[in-house]
């Protein structure tokens, strides 16, 4: 320890700026916290939604309780405390929901729940499993009357986790960021109000872009939408089409602060995008080759790389 801080000292104050710079972001400043109100109205009292975390339903797996990969692979385990993620009225705030969120520099949607800083997350695959029974529990669900009577047969159809539906569209919760066994990293476009997480791979194949969504009561026509409902991922519209309408108004959302610190995007006309107008970048099709220079004494001169390419 003290050759580190010996050689820290000795570091001139550039090198310093520049460490402390890069560990904190750009700006070195405390992020702003905003709430995420959704388009969707509720269809019960025309109120509006925010995205929140109700910390009074903490739920934990089983003791013992594993993630069984579908794809045959060692299984793991899985502990911790869980949080579920919920709508709620954006006008009358409840001591036992949060909705100050924070965004950080890595891109983890944060809150603060149970006297501690989670994070937003989706479990893919069959992450989400072990959870399914804990959080109807938390929630309620299987108590006579409830008005989540329905996650019961979304999520357990036939008395059975479907696991396929979880794997497409799990339901959202908040937990201790940087779990192994979760995506904790969102994507907010202004323009079309989604939020959305990364595509990958998991054990099953390919997996699209997924965007936060509101889970309302699919089992009535037209579906309703209200306060206290969780929140879940679904399959995201085109984030390419810039066009806000493109997505339901269940899966879009507006910040009421902090859009200052989201990177911009300019949406382009095909053309120009393609041929490098208003300095927009340019498509190029290249051919690389290593080179060497031409003889330079006895070993030659040093490689280069050579491109050939075309618009």
């Amino acid at each position: 320890m003290r050759r580190r801080s010996r050689s820290w000292m000795r570091r001139p104050c550039w090198a310093k700026a520049l460490a402390l710079w890069l560990l904190c972001g750009e700006p070195c400043a405390r992020a702003a916290t905003f709430e995420l109100a959704s388009d969707q109205k509720s269809t019960v009292t025309g109120a509006e939604l925010c995205l929140g975390v109700d910390h009074s339903r903490p739920f934990a797996p089983d003791r013992g309780a594993q993630v069984v990969p579908a794809s045959g692979g060692k299984p793991f385990p899985i502990s911790g405390t869980f949080y579920p993620v919920v709508s709620v009225r954006c006008d009358a705030p409840r001591a036992e929901i949060a909705s100050k969120w924070t965004f950080t520099n890595t891109r983890e949607l944060r809150i603060a729940a149970g006297g501690a800083p989670l994070c937003l997350s989706a479990r893919f695959m069959t992450s989400f499993a072990p959870l399914a029974e804990p959080y109807l529990s938390a929630l309620g669900a299987r108590e006579p009357g409830s008005s989540l009577a329905y996650l019961v047969s979304d999520l357990k159809p036939n008395g059975d986790i479907d696991t396929a539906r979880l794997r497409k569209r799990p339901e959202l919760v908040v937990s201790s960021c940087g779990r192994p066994d979760a995506v904790d990293f969102w994507v907010y476009d202004d323009s079309l109000g989604t939020i959305s997480g990364p595509a990958g791979w998991d054990d099953q194949g390919p997996r699209a872009r997924h965007c936060v969504t509101l889970h309302g009561d699919g089992s009535l026509h037209p579906p309703k939408y209200d306060a206290g409902q969780p929140v879940f991922v679904s399959d995201c519209p085109d984030l390419r089409s810039f066009d806000r309408a493109s997505a339901p108004a269940h899966q879009r959302w507006r910040m009421s602060a902090g859009r200052e610190a989201l990177p911009v995007y300019r949406p382009a006309k095909p053309g120009d995008y393609f041929g490098g107008a208003d300095g927009l970048p340019i498509s190029l099709l290249c051919n690389f080759e290593r080179v060497r220079h031409p003889a330079r004494g006895r070993r030659g001169g040093p490689t280069r790389t050579r491109g050939r390419c075309r618009r």
